[in-house]
């Protein structure tokens, strides 16, 4: 089960979501449909994720950051595709949707990421999308 984009392939991997969506504040202009009337308004925007995406059954894997837009309670697992620290797909799922296999090893408790434990994956050079 890969996923073929150019040279790489992208295997499919389990990640726990926080249990809500990481959002910040923003202000915005917003504007009528006449185009006349405009007022600024605080607007909540989804943040990046950082989770811990498993790659294989014994646990070894590493933190990536990603966005996943809004996402309920129920579905807080997501398949991503990734290869190094470049993501290229995610599906939100319930946990009823992951392989009973990937499900023992993703959990059900989202764990934030501490970089005193374990250091994250940087990319060497930003524009090169394969490490």
């Amino acid at each position: 089960m890969y996923y073929k984009d150019y040279f790489v392939n992208f295997a499919p991997e389990p990640a726990v979501l926080p249990n809500q969506v990481p959002e910040k504040r923003e202000k915005t202009t917003i504007i009528d449909k006449d185009g006349k009337n405009k007022h600024v308004a605080a607007v909540k925007t989804p943040q990046q994720v950082d989770a811990f995406v498993a790659d294989d059954p014994f646990g070894s894997g590493s933190w990536l950051k990603f966005y996943t837009g809004q996402y309920s309670s129920k579905q807080r697992w997501a398949l991503v595709a990734h290869k190094g620290s470049y993501v290229s797909n995610i599906r939100l799922l319930s946990r009823a949707q992951i392989p009973l296999m990937m499900r023992e090893q993703t959990g059900n408790h989202y764990v934030a990421y501490d970089a005193h434990a374990e250091r994250r994956i940087t990319k060497r050079f930003m524009w090169w999308p394969f490490n």
